[in-house]
């Protein structure tokens, strides 16, 4: 086993995105590649070989599929040199949806393989339960192969449906958000180990999403990357701010911030009137 002077502090490796060709932990090939997407981004023609290569990826490996599109970053011309491309395939013999993770030609992919049913159902899961999980993917979809008619129309319904505000929860579902962030709540007065404290941390931080979430009216998402609005909302800012210290064991600010959140609309109370059995899957 090599000495511990074989491997490079961790306080040496470059934070900086240009510079990380010369991450000490990069293999070489990887770090160049990276090199080769900053450098090509910085001239603008960045995003045009990242659609080379899905394309070829797709040409190579999914030659019989019915349609491809890209989403994510590189769609919405916000990829940097360390973005994977997120690559949706439709084909009819894959019933039942697939993932694949790839390496190729420098790039790290991400694809969806799936039939066409597959992006409706999600489309209208999404529509029905205000909860938004591919809807951002769909409106992003950039057709690269196949039938690009039925990317754009799934990709337009996408975007319509994200321009329109959800229909509201059911204020007993919105209470039973709000007992979901009170149950976590009450694991932060526990005696944790680091193990539970970021276990907890991370269900908490949903759970309160969540809640501010469904009682503001907005879509209800687990990414919450798709949702600026709960950025904007101080009160979920203060939640965030306060998760580093509780992760090391001071969860003072974290039972503070909470306690703001539980306190907004009401009296901190530890039950909900007419408590009623929900589906397991709810």
């Amino acid at each position: 086993m090599p000495s511990s002077a074989c491997v490079p502090p961790l306080d040496d490796c470059p934070s900086d995105a240009t510079a990380i060709g010369e991450h000490p932990y990069l293999p070489l090939d990887l770090a160049e590649s990276l090199e080769e997407r900053a450098r090509l981004l910085d001239e603008g023609s960045g995003r045009a070989r990242a659609f080379e290569i899905a394309l070829d990826f797709v040409h190579e490996r999914h030659p019989r599929c019915e349609a491809a599109f890209i989403s994510g970053s590189y769609a919405k011309h916000a990829a940097t040199a360390l973005s994977d491309v997120d690559i949706f395939v439709i084909d009819a013999r894959c019933t039942t949806p697939l993932r694949e993770q790839r390496v190729y030609k420098g790039y790290a992919l991400q694809v969806a393989i799936m039939d066409r049913s597959i992006p409706e159902r999600l489309l209208e899961f999404d529509l029905g339960s205000s909860m938004i999980s591919y809807l951002p993917a769909l409106a992003a979809a950039v057709p690269i192969a196949g039938d690009a008619q039925f990317v754009r129309d799934l990709q337009q319904r996408a975007a319509t449906a994200l321009e329109t505000r959800p229909a509201r929860w059911p204020d007993s579902k919105i209470a039973r958000a709000r007992m979901a962030v009170i149950n976590n709540y009450l694991k932060l007065f526990h005696d944790l180990d680091r193990f539970d404290r970021f276990t907890l941390c991370t269900k908490l931080v949903r759970s309160v999403a969540k809640y501010l979430q469904a009682r503001g009216g907005m879509w209800i998402t687990d990414e919450l990357k798709y949702e600026p609005s709960l950025k904007a909302d101080s009160v979920y800012g203060l939640v965030v701010d306060a998760v580093p210290t509780a992760l090391v064991g001071d969860h003072s600010a974290l039972i503070k911030a909470v306690h703001a959140v539980l306190v907004l609309d009401e009296e901190l109370r530890w039950e909900i009137p007419d408590v009623r059995l929900v589906p397991f899957f709810n």
